[in-house]
């Protein structure tokens, strides 16, 4: 007996710190609208405008969890964090407590438990439960917090504190004692960013126009560097061999060179944007970075080519007004292949010389070097109909007819029941006529 079969394919797949963090593979980026009390939904693979959510006043900060499901928006004005649903481009969740008091900056740490938020208003840093998005510690830090960075192994967060010209050092359950500071000359640090390998991190300084080198493991400035006219933003490469600033008066973007082995950090180049640029950040792959302009409302993308030592605007992207903050949604599961999903009526595949029956098989679509330990569960629709769901990969269909169509379809899901979220992160299908 034999079958014919058309398979068909389809995959969706997505997966953050105030600086953007984004790819130039397929994802979506978050672009917060601070005037406009929006954020802008942008196509990374194509540079172009998706859609756009309304939001609370004045956002600011955008931050993504590391399982890519949902984005997080520091509204300043609303004293409020969005949380949007990254399936759906919705506000799943407003969270709105008394211990908000105008944030801004916004990270959340890399295994996804918890959130910082800086509360500009009252010199404090807000930590939000994110299976319960309750507020769970409140914790004072210097005068005017603006911005947050949360070490690679969540042990610590650095928190910049304009006013006081410091950098406060905070954990989870840090109380109020146990802050502690690291002096940076009441320069007015205010974008900071911790390097992927955790041992160093770049804080930018708006009050002189430099850039602070800071040592993670006793929490000391290694150097200061000399950069462009009122930086802000700060990004670094995922292989640490760059960083880029933004430095708003220039309408630029710094250049900095990293040797962190000889601790080496040198501007090579600057290349100019769009009219005050804010945030900027670098894709994973290290070949393009996106940067908020304020002031005239758009994202550059710039093209690097480290190697080369090349960095060229190809793109600018219209958003709405006053952008600032921003967040990529990657893939949270690391390189997704689509699923092979095949049926067949195998030899001797028949009860009766009319009656067979259909061997379905599939293999998962996951390599996820992100999280390896995501359950996942299959469900199989026969005809629209669920005729399975579990962990297995194989089903057999008895009694199908001769000359019979059918078309099977799998999803393959996402299930965390602690948080009680299932979503697809895979589908397949296949057509079979027995003959």
């Amino acid at each position: 007996m034999k079958s014919s079969k058309k398979i068909f394919l389809f995959l969706l797949f997505f997966i953050s710190n105030c600086a953007m963090t984004f790819t130039s593979e397929t994802g979506f980026a978050y672009i917060s609208n601070k005037t406009e009390n929006t954020v802008t939904v942008i196509d990374t693979s194509t540079h172009e405008t998706f859609t756009s959510i309304t939001v609370g006043n004045n956002p600011n900060c955008v931050a993504i969890s590391p399982d890519g499901f949902f984005a997080y928006v520091a509204n300043k004005d609303s004293n409020t964090v969005s949380v949007i649903d990254t399936t759906t481009h919705t506000v799943k969740k407003t969270i709105d407590s008394t211990s908000l008091d105008s944030p801004e900056g916004l990270a959340i740490s890399p295994e996804g438990s918890f959130a910082c938020v800086t509360n500009v208003g009252d010199g404090t840093v807000s930590i939000i439960n994110t299976t319960t998005h309750e507020i769970e510690n409140t914790i004072t830090v210097g005068t005017q917090p603006t911005e947050v960075a949360i070490a690679p192994d969540g042990s610590f967060a650095y928190v910049t504190t304009k006013t006081a010209g410091t950098v406060s050092v905070i954990k989870r359950d840090s109380s109020d004692s146990d802050v502690t500071v690291i002096s940076l000359d009441n320069s007015s640090p205010v974008g900071v960013a911790i390097a992927p390998g955790g041992s160093f991190a770049l804080v930018t300084r708006e009050g002189d126009d430099k850039v602070s080198v800071i040592q993670t493991s006793d929490h000391t400035v290694l150097t200061t560097i000399d950069v462009g006219d009122n930086p802000y933003g700060v990004a670094i490469a995922a292989d640490e061999s760059f960083a880029l600033v933004t430095t708003r008066n220039d309408d630029a973007v710094s250049i900095i060179e990293i040797d962190a082995t000889a601790e080496t950090y040198t501007v090579s180049d600057t290349i100019n944007v769009g009219d005050y640029p804010f945030e900027v950040d670098i894709a994973p792959s290290g070949s393009f970075a996106y940067v908020t302009n304020r002031d005239n409302n758009t994202v550059s993308v710039i093209e690097i080519d480290a190697t080369a030592g090349t960095y060229t605007v190809s793109d600018t992207i219209a958003v709405g007004t006053q952008p600032k903050g921003a967040a990529i949604l990657l893939d949270a599961y690391g390189a997704i292949a689509s699923p092979v999903v095949s049926a067949s009526c195998k030899k001797d595949c028949f009860i009766a010389e009319t009656e067979f029956f259909n061997v379905i098989e599939w293999s998962s679509s996951a390599n996820r070097s992100v999280n390896e330990t995501i359950p996942t569960t299959y469900k199989l629709y026969r005809d629209s109909a669920l005729i399975l769901s579990g962990n297995q990969t194989t089903f057999t269909h008895h009694n199908v007819k001769k000359n019979q169509l059918h078309v099977y379809k799998m999803e393959e899901l996402y299930e965390d029941t602690t948080r009680a979220i299932t979503r697809t992160i895979a589908t397949g299908s296949v057509t079979v006529i027995n003959k």
